[in-house]
């Protein structure tokens, strides 16, 4: 494990349950960046990582009694893929510093933490400034189509009158 590695495959998102958002590796569990923003989550993540990582190289972090990569009591995942699929895998690999089966991990992490926080997103509450934003949008809008209707209305009563 190298911490390359657990920066790379953090993965930020909104916690609906504690609405705020959290960044977390699947390579580093014990560490948890939370913050108001995702700017926040993210600084508060590095600076635990820091603090964690040179713990964990001391060997003062339970569960990973010297460094290096731990036992992680996995099993083996056989699978039929794509030649090229087999090979980006072992090239995202390679560029985090991690092996073929963490990649798999982080992408199921990935894939469950960002499905969750794309309904989150969707469902926010927009905040002050968006409800102003939103605010004069629909008033323009409304006062566009209060125009819009008594021309019409104006112009469907002239029209009753030259047929009548």
């Amino acid at each position: 494990m190298n911490k390359k590695a657990i920066m790379h495959t953090a993965v930020l998102y909104w916690c609906e349950e504690d609405e705020c958002y959290l960044k977390e590796s699947p390579l580093f569990d014990s560490v948890l960046g939370v913050g108001d923003t995702p700017q926040e989550a993210a600084k508060t993540f590095s600076d635990l990582l820091d603090d964690a990582y040179e713990a964990y190289l001391e060997g003062r972090v339970p569960g990973y009694s010297r460094p290096g990569r731990p036992a992680k009591g996995g099993v083996a995942l056989n699978s039929d893929v794509r030649p090229e699929t087999k090979k980006r895998i072992k090239e995202i690999a390679e560029e985090f510093e991690c092996s073929t089966g963490e990649i798999v991990d982080y992408l199921l992490f990935t894939w469950d933490h960002l499905e969750g926080a794309t309904k989150a997103r969707n469902q926010k509450t927009p905040n002050k400034g968006q409800l102003e934003e939103l605010k004069i949008r629909v008033s323009t809008l409304e006062m566009n189509l209060a125009r819009l209707l008594k021309k019409e209305f104006a112009g469907s009563k002239s029209r009753k009158k030259t047929i009548a």
